[in-house]
């Protein structure tokens, strides 16, 4: 380029420093600073900043925080805005506590944080629920020694992370900070707070939120009927459940996978079946299925023993070019066990196996009970040698199923007590029922005291 008479700008060397950050290559980046340098073209802080926003942007923050230190090294000095990206980039991807650190080198170097600073910030301590401190950092912006004052993404920020841990009494005394401060309440407010208020099964101070939003202008959106829909299935409460998606849909909004799976759920939780079968062939019909609106049926079909309609809805599933979940393989491998039909719920576990699924203890707790059951002793030792090769931790679920194991060869339970790990022990002893024989204590005992 510069040997056809052509010198290069800013905003070539800046394509230069983006590709050579992008790939690490820090030694060509250097070369370039230096070039810029020798032709009287000094990188300044918007420059250094657009790179390390760049870099956030694809998720390569160390790299960005590497540009940040070059830039010091540079004599220059980061501004808030250069800050704000860091902090947000690092805020995205859980990195709170960096976060917080970068805030204070803030401090430190005189660099007065503004209100995107702290919006980022209480953000992602809300994200992680540690609402102490977000709502430090909220009484710091209105009580600090430089004031910043609050927006509504600010409360709302602060309100939903009170919201998700049911902290409603606090969520409220936010709302009113925020109108004592002339912050007007918009609809992403009123969403948290109805989801919050729900959550904690306060069905009226719910609804008289949404008195409230209607009064105010506001329309319910997809969202908002989202929550309902989610809070009222969660308590049971199909008819009203049911009754804000009909609303919606006379609104105008369309009804997505989203506002249909959780309804969907409750009904089959409660062994609803007809009705989930017309909701899910109105799903079907409105907006399409995917692996968890067929997942949750089976999930319904499995509890309520219907094994007709779980093949073929697995048939349906397998059509459509979707594969059961790991979840899904364990429920199918539980009802067929407790069904006493080990031989298809062994080619499920085949099934779950080849598609890459590893099984767990709840899968060999099943077919352990179901095999025990029919007196098919090898079987059970068999799969308890599998547990053993594969790493699988027991739960207190499966010891109980252990304790209880007929006494039929010593090797069982030699190979019982030899898959308890050494933190099981006592708490064999103490779940064990006293209607144990003396020889089941005899080989509890040993469980603890060879571990």
């Amino acid at each position: 380029m510069c040997g056809s008479g052509v010198q290069p700008n800013v905003v070539v060397y800046s394509c230069l420093l983006r590709g050579y950050c992008r790939s690490g290559r820090w030694r060509d980046v250097g070369k370039v600073f230096e070039e810029m340098s020798r032709r009287g073209i000094e990188p300044d802080v918007i420059m250094f900043t657009g790179l390390i926003d760049d870099l956030c942007k694809e998720g390569r923050t160390g790299k960005a925080a590497k540009v940040k230190d070059m830039m010091v090294q540079r004599g220059l000095e980061p501004n808030v805005v250069t800050y704000n990206v860091l902090i947000n980039s690092l805020c995205k991807e859980g990195s709170v506590r960096e976060a917080l650190a970068l805030r204070k080198e803030m401090d430190d170097k005189g660099v007065a944080p503004d209100v995107v600073t702290y919006n980022t910030l209480i953000a992602g301590l809300s994200g992680v629920l540690e609402m102490d401190e977000a709502m430090g950092l909220l009484e710091e912006m209105i009580q600090g020694d430089t004031v910043v004052e609050p927006d509504v993404v600010t409360f709302n920020s602060i309100i939903h992370g009170l919201c998700k841990i049911g902290r409603m009494r606090q969520a409220v005394k936010v709302r009113e900070m925020m109108a004592e401060r002339g912050c007007m309440c918009n609809l992403v407010t009123f969403n948290y707070l109805i989801g919050g208020f729900l959550r904690v099964h306060k069905v009226k101070m719910a609804m008289n939120l949404m008195d409230e939003l209607a009064s105010s202008g506001l329309e319910p959106d997809s969202f908002t009927y989202s929550i309902l829909i989610n809070g009222f299935s969660k308590m049971w409460e199909v008819d009203r459940a049911e009754m804000f998606l009909r609303t919606m849909r006379q609104h105008g909004i369309k009804a997505e996978l989203f506002h249909y799976i959780p309804l969907l759920a409750a009904m089959c939780q409660q062994g609803m079946m007809e009705q989930a079968m017309v909701l899910f062939n109105e799903m079907d019909k409105n907006c399409g299925l995917d692996a968890v609106a067929y997942s949750t049926m089976i999930h319904g079909a499995c509890k309520s023993g219907d094994t007709k309609m779980v093949k073929q809805l697995i048939k349906d599933m397998l059509v459509e070019g979707l594969a059961p979940d790991a979840v899904t393989y364990s429920m199918l491998i539980n009802m067929y066990a407790k069904l006493g039909d080990l031989e298809e719920a062994e080619r499920v576990l085949k099934q779950m196996t080849a598609s890459g699924f590893v099984p767990d203890v709840a899968v060999f707790d099943s077919l352990i009970k179901g095999y025990s059951a029919e007196g098919q002793i090898n079987k059970v030792l068999k799969l308890i040698h599998e547990m053993r090769a594969k790493n699988v931790a027991l739960d207190p679920k499966i010891i109980s199923t252990i304790i209880r194991l007929p006494e039929q060869t010593p090797l069982l339970w030699s190979a019982t007590t030899a898959s308890v790990p050494h933190s099981h022990g006592p708490s064999i002893l103490q779940s064990a029922p006293p209607s144990l024989t003396p020889v089941h204590h005899y080989h509890v005992a040993l469980t603890s005291r060879a571990l």
